[in-house]
């Protein structure tokens, strides 16, 4: 019985590290747009709106559930095939949690 408890309890410590060390990292979020070219004035509203409700939804912290928020914004240059490229760059090399964008 008090080898059971022991066990338990060195399982719930290691949980509870686990989920701090989670909490500490960033939430990074990918924003794809096209900033340049034919479409750079609404790509670029689109960016701003997304950055005025992430500043609106956090009351100007910039953290949801106490963890920061990092932004990655890229040009897609108004080209499908980069816009396909900068996803998976986004997920592979920048590991965001979640990607939005393009306008269509």
């Amino acid at each position: 019985m008090r080898f059971s408890f022991s066990f338990l309890a060195i399982i719930l410590v290691f949980a509870m590290l686990s989920t701090l060390a989670v909490a500490a990292q960033p939430i990074k979020i990918g924003i794809i747009q096209a900033t340049s070219g034919p479409y750079e004035v609404y790509g670029k509203a689109e960016v701003t709106g997304f950055k005025m409700g992430l500043e609106y939804f956090t009351n100007g912290t910039n953290k949801i559930i106490g963890r920061d928020v990092k932004l990655f914004v890229e040009d897609t240059l108004v080209k499908p095939a980069r816009g396909k490229m900068l996803l998976t760059k986004l997920y592979s090399d920048n590991k965001v949690d979640i990607a939005v964008g393009p306008t269509s």
